[in-house]
């Protein structure tokens, strides 16, 4: 029953989750549309965001994957206002460091549309920190809450955009649309936190949380830069190497569109990594070594004669399947609709040939993504937070090196190879280093649980 619940939240998630998505891709169809938009202002507004990414992705220092963490595994509830109360202030303050930040590089390097820069990354920093309400909802089942806002405020947004299309307007329709977004996000981030208010309410600020955690900060942190590094330099890439707006813009509607469908792995992985952990943590609290003989026969089979964690390796191998199917069926459902979708978005059909080509080779993507959040969160959840990091240090590099190397020859056909290439490679050393992680970790509470039962036979 348990496990139907939770597959209900899921599942419940996904739907209010896919009615936001269907009023995102309209939304998008309103920003693509050149009588809104030119594609030069397209174009401009796709690397801004690729600018705020890497400066988003240098302020996040892995703190929605920290309130997950602390929520997942705290048992005391008294804890929660200071450790919120804490959270909340560092990430004010880390968003005055980007605005100072931008401020400095409008100055020096004669970036003219300061309203559309700091728009751009304010908005992007309120979905930034309202990401810690799906943490807090996915770790206690109550994901649906957080995609009901979700769905809500982009209903609302997209009301606001049609209306405009029967008003005349004295500022550009960019400029609007970034203006309306705001409010609305920001009336979103209030409606999470009151609806959240059990597990977020506010105290006294407690800055040793910052040291008690530097190195959660430290690694989580610099990967946060690095991913943002790599996943948004495509489209800087592509640029770069001289290619039209045109091809730019259609190869960000088919990333897009990868991210709308990425919505689901990355919306029920979570849960599914915080279900794992849990329901492990409930097993070692019994001290029960695995007695089964599919288990035992499990254990042989992946040569871990030494320990007696088969049912570790069963719990943690059940789920990942499970974040892996979720993969394959995202992938298989995209490649059914890729061409509906970007017509939708499209409508003029003014970047289609280059959307079209980029998404057939994006979508494959998708196949191993669910294995890599999993691995990644389960990882973290069991402090490995360094290895995590060394393991985004080599994609990183290995990432951009095939940027340069594809991209200069193909273009926005080379970036989707790219990214493909790199997402498999992640995943393959995730998967390594989760089940290494797992034999060492839990070899030794075996070995000790096995010595007490014996000595306690012997009584």
């Amino acid at each position: 029953m348990i496990i139907l619940k939770n597959f209900f939240n899921i599942g419940f998630s996904i739907f209010i989750k896919f009615l936001a998505i269907f009023i995102g891709i309209f939304t998008n169809r309103w920003l693509v549309d050149p009588s809104h938009i030119s594609p030069l202002e397209l174009a401009e507004f796709n690397l801004i965001t690729v600018y705020n990414g890497i400066i988003l992705g240098m302020l996040t220092f892995g703190i929605p994957t920290l309130v997950q963490k602390f929520y997942t595994n705290e048992k005391d509830h008294t804890k929660y206002p200071t450790f919120w109360s804490t959270i909340l202030f560092i990430q004010l303050f880390l968003y005055l460091v980007g605005v100072v930040f931008i401020l400095v590089v409008c100055t020096f390097f004669s970036k003219n549309d300061l309203f559309l820069f700091l728009g751009l990354y304010t908005l992007q920093y309120i979905l930034l920190i309202d990401g810690n309400f799906r943490s807090i909802c996915d770790v206690f089942g109550r994901s649906w809450q957080f995609s009901l806002t979700d769905f809500l405020s982009k209903l609302i947004l997209f009301i606001f955009l049609v209306a405009s299309t029967y008003f005349s307007f004295s500022v550009k329709y960019i400029n609007y649309f970034i203006a309306i977004s705001i409010i609305i996000y920001i009336i979103q981030f209030f409606s999470d936190w009151i609806w959240q208010k059990k597990y977020t309410p506010l105290s006294k600020i407690d800055l040793s949380l910052i040291s008690s955690n530097i190195n959660f900060y430290i690694y989580i942190g610099l990967t946060g830069i690095l991913i943002s590094l790599y996943s948004t330099t495509d489209r800087w890439f592509i640029n770069y190497f001289g290619y039209s707006e045109f091809v730019l813009n259609g190869y960000v509607i088919a990333y897009k569109i990868l991210e709308t469908i990425l919505v689901i792995p990355a919306l029920s992985v979570p849960i599914i990594a915080s279900l794992a952990k849990k329901e492990v943590d409930t097993y070692v609290s019994k001290k029960n070594p695995t007695s089964s003989k599919f288990l035992t026969q499990l254990k042989n089979f992946l040569t871990f004669t030494d320990i007696n964690n088969a049912d570790i390796i069963y719990i943690y191998t059940k789920w990942l399947a499970v974040s892996l199917l979720i993969g394959i069926l995202s992938s298989l459902g995209l490649f059914v609709v890729k061409d509906i979708a970007i017509g939708i978005i499209d409508g003029q059909r003014t970047y289609f040939n280059y959307a079209s080509g980029s998404l057939s080779i994006l979508l494959l993507a998708l196949i191993p993504i669910g294995v890599s959040l999993y691995c990644n969160i389960v990882l973290i959840f069991l402090n490995r937070e360094k290895q995590t990091f060394f393991i985004i240090v080599f994609i990183a590099i290995f990432t951009i090196m095939l940027y340069y190397l594809l991209i200069s020859r193909y273009g926005h056909i080379g970036a989707g190879l790219a990214s493909v290439i790199s997402i498999f490679t992640d995943t393959t050393i995730r998967v390594i280093f989760l089940y290494k992680n797992i034999k060492d970790k839990y070899s030794k509470i075996f070995v000790s649980t096995l010595e007490s039962n014996t000595i306690q036979k012997a009584i």
